[in-house]
Order: structure tokens, then sequence, then C-alpha cells
């Protein structure tokens, strides 16, 4: 039976008329005859309806296949379905976006391989008859229009076979059929303009230069491009072997659209990038416990922690930022304690403003000069290139050494933020949000910044919009003690999300590095105490007054009630001795004896 037999056989109204025939249509509720039946030169069974149904959708209402298109024999022609391995495994109808058949795929399956054919609508023979592949569309575009309207992101596959699959578990998907070797042209990529678009590459050396040879083609196009590269993937491996696309899990989709979402955006000057936002999937708060830890990672507790950004802030060239943090990088590169605190021992990233010259004196004086586990870029190597292209890149080489650390010194100098600019939310935002997509990747980062001229509580210190406080999760102040304290002394006030960070603490620069010193107002106590026992005579007839003792205390910079309380405990404690009445004409005095035996 000729296969324009076997569909009239199956239809109904029938009616012939010169050489084809008119039938109702099976596959949508037909009131008067709208499908056209021929039979083509090479004995093939043509169909087509006039109300717009697929030929997929005719022969599944038939119960029949697209192989039932095919005579069983050609007499050897090249058409023949028998002769390249029975009946078609497959047939892939491309259409452009209005939905408009533009080309047939038909795969043949047999023993040792594939073999896959073209045919244009209504032709007689296999081939495009001279139609590049590069114009015909991505397979599936002519679905867009049945996307969710908030579809984030737009997954692109090598081939059909890859697009179906995925499909079935995330709508969004689009096939590329020009082959590894080829690229679709820019009609074909138009319907992804002002897209986020993610390139699905398959696991081979063509798969991968295809999809980046795609992701070239959409810059200016797609808002966003990213090329995923499964790593587990096995050789030749595609989107339908992955195990959330074979299973339809959605834990499992859930997992890899997280990891999608983690793929540097792809930047054709430097082909680096960080991950842009997240694919939005929302999670419950069980969720959300069971994928975080319970306690939190610090990789210098209580100052830096895992997937957090900490803020340093500190007077231009006097509040001793870069000096804190290289020697908080030495301590992380060898997994010794800082401050007394632990730290978790991991490679560093360190971005810096100064020129080799000046931050090799950085280096020497926390003892870096050797390591070979810290790695440098100077801002002077980026100028030309975008902040969010040098914080990708950053984070690239973060990842790919395995440094679970990233330093950005000064974060206003590589955004290029200058001016009234730092007054914007805007552009503080915009520079924060690449260092935000770091930390979401799990790496600890330690940005400093400039405080401004008239200083203010922490959390208000810094230079520019309060948007850049608000994007961090700890805030550190640096400051020279008050008073006539050490040179090497400073005092590190916080605002922190973490309960383990310290609200102020006193420390101090020594040969061995930095050293906790206390709570602030310990410390000042201490100090004051320091400063009388220095100030008072040894003998009781030049014995002062209380008043004489606070005004030289004040001269060095120690508040009086701080200088009040340490007299009393000095008195108490018997380190100093006190005479007089305390009253008009008899105020009491203070003086330090020598202690017997002296």
């Amino acid at each position: 039976m000729r296969p324009v037999e076997k569909i009239l056989d199956r239809l109904e109204g029938v009616i012939q008329s010169n050489g084809s025939w008119k039938a109702l249509c099976p596959a949508h509720d037909d009131k008067e005859p709208s499908l056209s039946v021929s039979e083509g030169d090479d004995d093939r069974a043509l169909l087509h309806c006039f109300a717009g149904c697929d030929n997929e959708e005719i022969l599944a209402a038939l119960r029949l296949g697209m192989g039932d298109l095919f005579p069983a024999s050609t007499n050897g022609h090249r058409n023949d379905h028998k002769m390249l391995g029975g009946k078609p495994t497959a047939v892939w109808r491309i259409k452009d976006a209005t939905g408009e058949l533009q080309a047939l795929h038909v795969r043949f399956d047999r023993d040792g391989g594939k073999e896959c054919f073209w045919r244009l609508p209504g032709a007689s023979g296999w081939g495009l008859e001279g139609r590049k592949l590069s114009t015909l569309p991505l397979y599936r575009c002519e679905l867009i229009d049945e996307w969710p309207e908030d579809v984030p992101v737009v997954i692109v596959t090598e081939g059909e076979k890859a697009a179906d699959a995925l499909a079935a578990v995330y709508s969004a998907t689009l096939g590329t059929v020009t082959g590894a070797e080829g690229t679709p042209g820019s009609e074909a990529l138009e319907v992804l303009r002002g897209r986020r678009v993610l390139l699905w590459a398959d696991n081979d050396d063509p798969g991968r230069a295809h999809m980046r040879r795609i992701a070239e083609a959409l810059q200016g196009v797609a808002a966003e491009v990213r090329v995923f590269e499964w790593a587990d993937a096995p050789p030749k491996g595609d989107a339908a072997d992955h195990p959330a696309v074979l299973n339809r899990s959605k834990k499992k989709f859930g997992e890899l659209l997280d990891a999608m979402a983690a793929v540097p955006i792809y930047s054709s000057a430097r082909r680096e990038g960080v991950a842009d936002e997240r694919i939005l999937r929302f999670k419950t708060a069980k969720e959300l416990a069971e994928e975080t830890p319970a306690v939190t990672e610090w990789v210098a507790r209580p100052w830096v922690a895992k997937g957090a950004i900490t803020e340093v802030d500190g007077k231009i060239k006097a509040g001793g930022k870069t000096t804190w943090v290289t020697h908080m990088a030495r301590k992380v590169l060898d997994g010794e304690p800082f401050m007394g605190e632990p730290a978790t021992k991991t490679k560093a990233v360190f971005l810096t403003e100064q020129p080799p010259a000046s931050f090799r004196k950085a280096l020497e004086r926390a003892d870096l000069l050797e390591r070979e586990d810290l790695f440098i870029l100077h801002w002077h190597d980026t100028r030309g290139i975008a902040w969010v292209d040098v914080a990708c890149a950053a984070v690239r080489k973060a990842l790919e050494v395995g440094a679970g650390i990233l330093f950005v010194d000064t974060l206003g100098q590589f955004a290029g933020i200058r001016g009234d600019g730092e007054n914007n939310a805007g552009a503080a935002q915009e520079a924060m949000r690449p260092l935000q997509e770091a930390a979401a990747r799990g790496l600890a980062v330690v940005l400093t910044r400039h405080e401004r001229k008239g200083g203010g509580e922490v959390g208000e210190s810094g230079r520019g919009s309060s948007a850049f406080g608000g994007a961090v999760d700890i805030i550190l102040s640096i400051r020279r003690g008050e008073g006539n304290t050490r040179p090497t002394v400073r005092v590190i006030e916080s605002l922190s999300r973490f309960d383990e960070t310290p609200a102020k603490l006193v420390i101090e620069l020594t040969d061995q590095g930095y050293r906790s010193l206390g709570d602030a107002t310990a410390f000042a106590e201490k100090e004051a105490m320091s400063a009388i026992l220095e100030l008072l005579p040894s003998k009781e007839e030049n014995a002062l007054t209380s008043g004489d003792v606070l005004d030289k205390l004040k001269e060095q910079g120690i508040k009086r009630t701080v200088a009040t309380d340490a007299l009393a405990k000095l008195t108490k404690s018997s380190a100093i001795r006190r005479v007089g009445a305390g009253r008009k004409g008899n105020p009491y005095r203070y003086y330090k004896p020598i202690p017997e035996g002296e």
C-alpha cells in the first residue's frame, strides 16, 4: 500500500480533485474539508492543513508516524528510508517565530551511529536546495510567546534532541540546528534580543567552540550571556544526559539551575566574568536551613566569614586599613590565629590600588614577599576594563586557584567612583553587585573604603552613599586611639550581622603582627592608670590634687570620667596613696610611694 493510500484509508470526508484529495482534518474539529493530501514525485504523502495543524498532530490522530509518509522503497533513490535505516527515528520541524515551517530535520538511527537529512517543506527530495543552515531559525522559537512572562533565563542547547529533553522540565529552551561546526545567523539569534541567555555546551571541543561563537554573536543582542559547561558530563554528553533532566526531579533541577546561575557572565573583552542574578528559585525556610551551615564558617573569626562581605573603613594613609588586611592575609594563608582568634587556611586574591613599589613595602611588613599562594592584581593593570569584568576576573581566578578569600583595596578606586558619584545610591549598588555575587558563590570578601573627612559613627563614616554599607555583612572602622596612645594602637568599631563580632576592640601592631588589647573601655582605663602612675610624685609633700591630675590627663587626651575611675581603682588597690579630707581648703591629694626595698 502506498503511503497516500494508507493515509486516505483512515480519513473521513475524502474528496478527490485534480490528482489530489481533500478531507476532514483529524487533528481539529473540522466541519469543512481543510486537509489537503497529495503524492510527491518520490511517492511520499504530502499533507497540509489549512487550519494550521502540524503533520505530527495529524499523524498522531491517525495513529501513524512520520515514517508512514515515506514509501517502503524507491528503487535505490537516496530518499528511500529503508536504505537509510528504516523509519525515521525522529522528525523535527524547524519553524520561525511566527510558526511558519522552514525545514524538516529527519534522523535515522542504525547500527554504528546516526544519519540526519534535511528537507524543505513540499520538496520532493532531500536537501535544502542551497539554503544555508545558519539562516534557519532556532528550534522551538515559535513557542516563545507561550513561555511565562517572567522567564529569568533562556537556555540554548546544541541540537533538537537535547532541546526536547530539557524542554520537558524547563519550557524556555531553544536548540541550535547548524551542528557544532556552524553558527546561527543574526536573524536566527534576534529572538534572544534583550534576554538573559545561558548556552549549554556539549562536552567536547567542537561543542564548546560552538557555544563560544554564539556567545560572541550575542554580544550587544542579549542582555547577558553565559556559557554552561557541565563538569561531570560524559564524553560528548549534553543536556539530555543530565540526571536532573533524565529524572525530571524538581530538586535536582533546582540544584542545576543554581549551578547555572553561578556561571560567569561571558565577556568578549576578556571572556571572564561572575555569575549574575540567580535564576529565581524560591526556597522554604526548612530548605534554606538544610542548605546552609548552622554554625558560621569563619575565615578569620570574628571579622571575615565565608560567603559574607566585610567592609573596612579608615582615614586615607592614617587608619592602617591596608596594613591590617595584609597582616590578616598572612595569617589566613598560614591558617594561624589572627589577633588571638582562629583563621582558616586558604589561598587569597588581592586587588590593590597601590603601584608595585609601595605595595611591596606593605607585603614586606606583613612578611608576604615570598608567597606563591597570594595572587595580586594592580589597579593600573585594569585601566580601560569595566569594574564588573575586573571583579569577574578576580572571582574566576579565585575559583581557578582554590582561593577562599578576595581582598579589594580600595573599592572606590577599582569601581571608578569619583566625586559626587560616591553619593549616588545606584552607583554604589552597581559597584557592590559583583562582590555580592562573589559572596553568594561562597567566597569571603574583604573590601576597604576611605572614611569621610568628618568621620562619624561606624556604618556612617565611609565616604558616599549608605548603600555601600547596606550591601555588606560586617562594617569595621579602624581609627587611631584617643588620647596620648602609642602610634601602633588602633581602635576597631563594628556593626555586624554576626553576634561574634565585638562592638569595639583595641588592637596594636607589634613585631609579631597584630594583637588584641581587649575591650576599648578597659583599655582606656588601663592607659589612664599608666599615665597616672607616670605622673604622680613619690613623696607626700609633693602630692597632686585630684584637679591637677585630671587636668594633666586631659592634656594627654584622657577623658575626665575615665581618669576619675582610674584614680579610684588605683587608690583602692593601694598602688597610690590619697591624703586630705576631700573638702575645700583640704582637697584630696595623690602620690605614688616608693615600694620598700627600692
